[in-house]
């Protein structure tokens, strides 16, 4: 409880454990491309500031939707759309290495030894929390009983 406590009076964590939880929630990465992102994130996360690094990573996931918007409107062909929203997706998922490494970086280098394990729990239950329900639903839809 009292990583909670603690987690939840500091404006900035809060916001980021809502970032990161709607991350986690709304996209799920190909593995290829995360990879390529992780390579990339060894190389700039000590090199980059966390700011406009976070900044311009989410306008690049902006940007990677927005193609998304249109793959089931009037005229889209079922086998384009299901390969635009793939490509979209795959591309999509390169920032996210360097997303968590300055994310977390930053809230650790913040937080006293003593509460990192409370405060990496504060930051994984709302993002469990909320893909529980899409878990479920999935495994509802493809798994019958």
């Amino acid at each position: 409880m009292g990583g909670w406590s603690w987690s939840l009076r500091k404006p900035l964590l809060v916001t980021v454990m809502i970032a990161a939880a709607v991350l986690n929630y709304g996209v799920s990465g190909i593995a290829a491309t995360m990879l390529v992102g992780a390579f990339a994130a060894a190389r700039l996360s000590d090199r980059v500031p966390v700011g406009g690094c976070i900044c311009v990573s989410f306008v690049f996931l902006c940007v990677c939707v927005a193609p998304m918007l249109f793959a089931y409107g009037p005229g889209a062909s079922r086998g384009a759309s299901y390969a635009l929203v793939f490509v979209a997706n795959a591309v999509m998922s390169l920032p996210f290495p360097i997303i968590d490494a300055l994310l977390l970086g930053f809230v650790y280098a913040k937080a006293p030894t003593s509460m990192q394990g409370r405060i990496a729990v504060s930051l994984t239950v709302p993002a469990q929390a909320l893909a529980a329900p899409l878990r479920c639903s999935w495994r509802r839809l493809h798994c019958p009983p």
